[in-house]
């Protein structure tokens, strides 16, 4: 393989690197903006489901739910933020997305959202272990 297209094929992982990061966050941004712009409703709902401070924990997950993805897409940081969200990640889903204790007309719906986060937290490990690539501001 000639020097060009070696770098070539590196500037295309790293490419994708910044893509799959942005595509992996994207989720956990569309969830803070939810709980930015609705917070009563996430605070009675952490309450509901036994999260102790549930006003404390609302905001506290919203303000991580929106600054640790922006530090991953920017790189900053990114396998630290990472580490942060799949802490996050694993207690929203055990918490939240109990598919085995919910009635069968709801297991479906909360197995999906049990998974997904599974699948989350595989994105989120693959940032922690090998950092955001070339395009970041600090690896």
């Amino acid at each position: 393989m000639s020097q060009s297209s070696a770098g070539s094929n590196t500037v295309i992982q790293d490419a994708a690197l910044l893509v799959a990061r942005i595509l992996i966050v994207g989720v956990f941004l569309v969830a803070g903006y939810w709980k930015l712009t609705g917070i009563q409703f996430f605070v009675t709902f952490f309450g509901n489901i036994g999260v102790p401070m549930p006003t404390v924990a609302a905001y506290a997950t919203m303000v991580a739910e929106i600054a640790l993805p922006l530090l991953i897409i920017v790189g900053y940081q990114a396998r630290l933020s990472a580490l942060a969200l799949i802490g996050l990640t694993v207690i929203a889903t055990l918490l939240a997305h109990r598919y085995w204790e919910v009635p069968a007309a709801q297991q479906f719906g909360q197995a999906m959202n049990f998974w997904r986060n599974v699948g989350l937290v595989g994105g989120l490990l693959l940032i922690a272990a090998f950092g955001p690539g070339r395009f970041a501001f600090r690896r």
